[in-house]
């Protein structure tokens, strides 16, 4: 996915590791880097419209952040989100949030939304599904963080943690 990021702050760039405990390289994020997609059409999904997102992680028990999001302000504001809380994880679908229990650790999570639910699985168990709401957004995407505010300004909920992978 860093490919196609950009990151003007050389002190919000995540760190590339050839080896780590999640299964070879990755990319470790230390609460204080996120990647900034831009705007692209691809992932502008609108109310409605079906995405996958699949997440190769670790993130130990007391950590958290966002690994993918469009939106910022109040959950109702967010197109969609996938993050990591302490202990839980979560999904913002359409401007609806959802959050569940699970291992800390390294995960591989799946957000399957077919327009109108998204249902979250971990190491191919179920854990939570839920009916999408009408919430959209107009700001950048972006991996490792969220906007803070609707106006496409600030960051907030940075991941602390490694993603080995992340589809779209």
């Amino acid at each position: 996915f860093a490919h196609r990021a950009r990151q003007s702050e050389a002190k919000s760039r995540p760190l590339y590791s050839s080896a780590t405990a999640t299964a070879g390289a990755t990319v470790r994020l230390d609460g204080n880097d996120f990647l900034n997609l831009g705007q692209p059409e691809a992932l502008d999904f609108a109310p409605g419209d079906p995405y996958t997102v699949v997440v190769v992680y670790r993130v130990s028990g007391k950590n958290s952040g966002t690994f993918v999001a469009k939106g910022g302000g109040e959950a109702g504001q967010r197109a969609y989100q996938c993050y990591v809380a302490p202990g839980r994880l979560g999904a913002i679908a359409y401007g609806i949030m959802q959050e569940k229990i699970v291992s800390p650790g390294a995960n591989v999570a799946v957000y399957r939304c077919d327009g109108s639910r998204v249902d979250v699985s971990v190491a191919d168990r179920p854990v939570f599904s839920f009916t999408v709401g009408k919430g959209s957004s107009d700001v950048d995407v972006l991996i490792g963080a969220r906007r803070k505010n609707v106006d496409n300004t600030d960051i907030f909920y940075p991941l602390t943690g490694d993603l080995t992978e992340i589809l779209i």
